[in-house]
């Protein structure tokens, strides 16, 4: 299902990509423990379009983003989920987008080329802050360390 979701995350009508992501993460309250580990490979493809959907012009994507990102992490068992919850509860968009980011990259480490390849397509959004916020975590991502 969470394949079926992900090109309704990316939806042209803002009420649609709300829905999307809010059904995605209602959807994860559902699942049973045997197709856990199909579920979050699936699941891994939509984490990046949830991030940059934080820069969203519509502030119901950004809300459901928020909770569903949170479900995500409590499902995929992530470390750190307090500072996690802390940020996407207080933090306004521009401490918001490098905290989640920094989030997404500790917890999914072998899947980082993935990431940054599926970032470049942002940098054609119609919309301007998720062009910024791709440009943003690329160039975050690619910086030596």
């Amino acid at each position: 299902m969470a394949a079926s979701l992900r090109p309704l995350i990316d939806h042209e009508r803002g009420s649609v990509r709300s829905a999307a992501i809010s059904l995605l993460g209602t959807m994860l309250s559902g699942v049973k423990d045997p197709d856990k580990a199909a579920v979050q490979q699936e699941l891994t493809s939509c984490l990046l379009p949830l991030l940059l959907h934080l820069a969203d012009e519509e502030q119901s994507v950004i809300l459901s983003c928020k909770v569903t990102l949170f479900r995500c992490a409590v499902f995929l068992g992530w470390a750190n989920r307090k500072s996690l919850f802390c940020s996407l509860a207080w933090d306004g968009s521009s401490q918001l987008l490098p905290c989640v980011g920094k989030c997404l990259m500790e917890n999914n480490e072998r899947n980082i080329p993935r990431l940054l390849f599926q970032a470049l397509k942002y940098l054609e959004s119609s919309q301007p802050s998720i062009r910024h916020s791709a440009a943003l975590f690329i160039g975050k991502q690619s910086k030596p360390t």
